[in-house]
């Protein structure tokens, strides 16, 4: 029997490796929640990694960063950071050139951003069992920091 995502993505041929469809369902998951917060930030003329820059450079607070610390720090590699500052500032969102810093219009939009994000989040998967969700947590980190050293 097919599973959900060789169904979803109508494979014709089953996945050979539990490790194959893991890395379909976080890329096809990644997918349904972007578009499901790309929902919540559209009244504000926002995509995700502008969001993302707003909230990092929130968080920084007066002092602000730079712009490879807010690469950094960024949720996805995003292509293009350069253009996305550009329409940050164009928009008065922030300011700055190599040091970049929020501004209050950047503050205010962020705040009424704030009570959409989070129930959209909470939306798609706050309904699962947190321990389920712990379970998710630790495999995801686990897939981040790789496999453990071999023993010397």
């Amino acid at each position: 029997m097919a599973r959900q995502i060789e169904r979803e993505l109508q494979l014709s041929t089953p996945l050979q490796s539990l490790a194959r469809e893991l890395t379909l369902n976080v890329y096809r998951t990644d997918l349904v929640l972007t578009s499901a917060l790309e929902e919540a930030l559209r009244p504000a003329h926002l995509h995700v990694d502008e969001y993302n820059v707003l909230r990092i450079l929130r968080g920084a607070g007066a002092d602000g960063h730079e712009r490879g610390e807010i690469q950094r720090r960024m949720v996805h590699a995003a292509d293009g950071l350069l253009a996305i500052f550009h329409r940050l500032k164009s928009r008065g969102l922030i300011t700055g050139v190599r040091h970049l810093m929020i501004t209050p219009a950047g503050l205010e939009l962020l705040a009424s951003i704030d009570p959409a994000f989070e129930p959209a989040i909470e939306q798609r998967i706050g309904w699962i069992a947190a321990s389920k969700l712990k379970i998710a947590i630790d495999v995801l980190e686990s897939i981040r920091q790789g496999p453990p050293p071999p023993p010397a």
